[in-house]
């Protein structure tokens, strides 16, 4: 596992804009590359009131669904990531602790442009 590689920076200020348009700045990104087709970005502290209180009222999978449809497609629009990565975006996956207030997103890159 890398800390740091080529195109880091681009992609933690890309994927901190996603999420200040979804939701908010998180408090802390992590980003890593797991391997040459496999990019893991961790953001804490990225739910906002309102999600807080559908959470604490028992609506944690209707925010998960709603939540995914729209970091899917602001991720899936953005098309500075393969550029950023060097290599072309294959799928990308997005999902929640909401307990902990935590993001995790995984890009797959193709292996045939790197």
């Amino acid at each position: 596992m890398q800390i740091t590689f080529n195109g880091k920076k681009e992609m933690d200020n890309e994927i901190t804009h996603v999420s200040r348009v979804a939701e908010r700045v998180p408090d802390e990104l992590n980003s890593y590359m797991l391997n040459s087709r496999t990019f893991l970005f961790i953001r804490n502290g990225i739910l906002v009131n309102i999600e807080k209180q559908l959470i604490r009222d028992g609506h944690q999978e209707i925010l998960k669904l709603t939540k995914r449809k729209l970091e899917k497609k602001l991720l899936h629009n953005n098309s500075h990531f393969g550029e950023y990565l060097s290599a072309k975006v294959i799928d990308i996956f997005v999902d929640w602790d909401f307990d902990r207030a935590i993001s995790v997103i995984l890009f797959i890159v193709s292996p045939t442009d790197r």
